[in-house]
């Protein structure tokens, strides 16, 4: 029978049980067989073969005993096999289903492979690790240090798990793991047991996040350069610099596409390499078939251009050896717009490929648009301020007076013009409410109200106010005011711009007592003119009409006798010539009336105004062909001499403008009394006014305005509903006795 199987909780041990159960059972044996041999045989030859017996039952039952001994031995130890199988069993399943990749290395060589571990590194099956050095799946850059922290490791040491360990595929590839090494028991030379994590997203995640964090550090840096630089070679050069030493580049710089003399990139701004380097990274085009660099690239398509690895992509291939020189192995070129037709470029390259992922250049690009604001800023930074010098220079040079007031009316800005005219200096200005300081007391009220009420438009504001110099003298000044607004779009300031014109209005009181008498002269100039005039048509009329009435009498008389001699031809001839004589004297007498009744008709004088337009009415028809028409007002009164002349002289004036320049058909003369004032209207139906009013005859115009101004009157010139002109004269009169 077999002997049972021993149960798994028995704690006594079989190499301490079994020679106890001997010890005690031989104990026994010697203490109590004697006895018993005794009392079982007293006599000697039984006890001899009794002793014999006792012998072979004391060997039968220590051979039994370690029958059974050996039989409990032996089921315990099948059992621990058994048990030892299955952990094993257990723990080789564990082995082979486990994520991790496990080694076992006995000195440096690879005793034993999960699946995990083949499939990491590349093998077909795990068989095909077991053997090879451990050092051909290390990147020749770790074997130093895994060969020192082996021998440390079985020395006791220990080292926490190692991320990002770069080994070598059997495939030809690399993969980054995460390394734990443990030794496997106690000694040396023991068995190292290391655990493989393919670390490859953690670790790509890991140089993402750090790229991005150089990245924000570079931006944020970049930012607060933009507030402290001065001028935009400064802001290009502190780019450059801290996308070196902050972004961990291997190289920055900025460049400008030429303006002048071919396709080419002018750097403008480099940091990590010297300017003569940077030029033989290809900053032409255009020159052959050799391709362009990424700078060029991005400056000519106006988009980021990356290049992933300088070592191997087809548009490097000219300038590999550059790059590997220089240890560039990735670039990215952002364009940048300046402003206007200023266009750039700003390229980085990393030390490693890859340097530029999906999640870094959006920052880079960000980066790239900040650098563009800065440099439009600056530039403009620098215009305003050039646009500012210029304004402040023509402020301090102009001749007028400036003078810029808040909303509460208090001065912030004056050029000197205003501090020579008033005499008051800028530190005495400023600060100070425009009314109280620059306006006399009695005008000071109102200013405060006018500025108030200028705020609110309408602009420009043109206006004319006094100003108290320190001298005590007020002074005329014209302003024009219009508002400075603020970035709302409010009125935050008012910008008054002034001109002295107490000379001007000194000059216009001179011109205007000149032209006052200018005007008196003028007018004394006509009276006498017609004084004149009707002194010479009364000589003409009374003295040389009575010496040709004579005149022709003798001639007629003269007829009259040559007519009753007898016939002959010498009495014809003298008789012809007698008659051609008399009648070149009805023609004299004739052309004397004429002249004279055009240097002063005699109708205005005997019978008055009213006739003497009827008079002038049927003379101008005659004269011209023009259809006139007379309408007089049955209440128009007798008017003075002065203002008859003058009504007729204008109606005269006009009539005389109508024959010449209007083309008209008709005219028609009114004479009507309205308001206390004669009213004269010619209205014709001619092309209209525009055809003299810009030429020579406008000094008859300027005329019939000067008569009818001497006499406190106006004249009007205008155009009628159905076109033509309309010349209307008022004069003021007294009511009276019909004209």
């Amino acid at each position: 029978m077999d002997a049972p199987e021993p149960r798994p909780g028995r704690t006594v041990p079989l190499e301490v049980w079994v020679p106890a159960v001997y010890a005690v059972v031989s104990a026994l044996w010697i203490a109590f067989s004697d006895d018993l041999l005794q009392a079982l045989a007293p006599d000697p030859g039984s006890a001899r073969r009794w002793a014999v017996l006792k012998a072979w039952a004391f060997v039968a039952a220590t051979a039994l005993l370690f029958h059974h001994g050996l039989r409990y031995a032996l089921a315990a130890r099948r059992a621990d096999a058994a048990r030892l199988a299955r952990v094993e069993r257990r723990a080789r399943t564990l082995v082979d289903s486990s994520p991790d990749g496990i080694l076992i290395l006995e000195g440096l060589e690879v005793t034993f492979a999960n699946a995990a571990a083949a499939r990491l590194l590349g093998a077909a099956t795990a068989e095909a690790l077991v053997g090879l050095p451990v050092l051909q799946l290390l990147d020749p850059t770790e074997h130093a240090l895994v060969t020192e922290r082996a021998a440390l490791i079985r020395d006791g040491q220990v080292f926490p798990p190692a991320p990002g360990r770069l080994m070598r595929r059997l495939d030809g590839g690399g993969v980054r793991v995460s390394v734990a090494v443990s030794r496997m028991e106690e000694g040396p030379g023991a068995p190292l047991q290391v655990s493989l994590r393919d670390a490859s997203e953690a670790w790509r995640l890991q140089q993402e996040v750090g790229r991005i964090t150089l990245a924000l550090r570079m931006l944020g840096a970049v930012n607060e350069a933009l507030v402290r630089v001065g001028s935009e070679g400064e802001l290009m050069a502190e780019v450059c610099r801290l996308a070196v030493e902050v972004g961990r580049y291997r190289l920055a710089w900025i460049g400008f596409a030429a303006q002048e003399g071919g396709q080419a990139i002018q750097v403008a701004a480099v940091h990590g390499a010297e300017l003569g380097a940077v030029e033989a990274l290809g900053l032409r085009w255009g020159g052959g078939e050799e391709p362009a660099g990424p700078a060029v690239a991005a400056l000519r398509s106006g988009r980021p251009v990356v290049v992933p690895d300088l070592a191997v992509h087809p548009s490097t291939a000219p300038r590999r050896e550059s790059h590997a020189a220089m240890g560039l192995r990735s670039a990215m070129a952002l364009p940048i717009a300046a402003g206007g037709s200023r266009q750039g470029v700003l390229a980085l390259y990393g030390n490693a490929p890859d340097a530029f992922d999906a999640a870094v250049t959006p920052l880079l690009g960000q980066l790239a648009d900040d650098l563009a604001f800065g440099l439009v800023a600056l530039a403009t930074r620098a215009a305003l301020a050039e646009e500012r010098g210029f304004l402040q220079a023509i402020l301090e040079s102009a001749s007028v007076l400036v003078a810029v007031a808040d909303g509460e009316g208090r001065l912030v800005r004056v050029n000197p013009e205003l501090e020579r005219l008033t005499g008051w200096s800028r530190g005495e200005l400023l600060g100070q409410k425009a009314g109280l300081r620059l306006m006399p007391p009695d005008l000071a009220p109102r200013f405060e109200a006018e500025h108030q009420a200028l705020r609110s438009g309408p602009f420009p504001a043109v206006y004319t106010s006094e100003l108290l110099t320190r001298a005590g003298e007020r002074r005329p000044v014209e302003w024009t005011v219009t508002p400075l607004r603020s970035a709302s779009g409010q009125p935050s300031h008012l910008l008054g711009i002034g001109r002295d014109v107490t000379d001007q209005r000194r000059a216009e009181e001179r011109l205007r007592e000149s032209s006052e008498q200018l005007r008196a002269l003028a007018g004394r100039l006509r009276t006498v003119r017609e004084d004149e005039q009707t002194r010479v048509a009364r000589d003409l009329h009374d003295e040389l009409g009575q010496l040709l009435t004579g005149l022709k009498m003798d001639l007629r008389w003269m007829e009259n006798r040559l007519e009753e001699l007898p016939p002959g031809e010498r009495v014809s001839a003298l008789l012809d010539r007698t008659v051609a004589a008399s009648e070149l004297a009805d023609q004299t007498v004739a052309s004397v009336q004429r002249i004279a009744a055009e240097l002063r008709p005699g109708a205005l004088d005997r019978l008055g105004l009213v006739p003497a337009l009827r008079q002038e009415a049927r003379a101008f028809e005659r004269r011209t062909g023009i259809a006139c028409r007379l309408r007089v007002d049955d209440a128009a009164p007798e008017s003075p001499p002065e203002v008859a002349t003058a009504l007729y002289r204008i109606c005269q004036e006009a009539l005389t403008n109508v024959s010449r320049h209007a083309g008209a058909g008709q005219v028609e003369v009114a004479l009507v009394l309205g308001r206390g004032q004669l009213v004269l209207t010619v209205t014709d139906d001619g092309r209209g006014l525009e055809a003299v009013a810009a030429g020579p005859e406008a000094l008859g115009l300027l005329g019939m305005t000067e008569r009818a101004s001497q006499l406190g009157g106006t004249v009007t010139f205008g155009r009628g509903p159905d076109g033509g002109t309309v010349v209307t004269a008022r004069l003021p009169v007294a009511g009276g006795a019909r004209a």
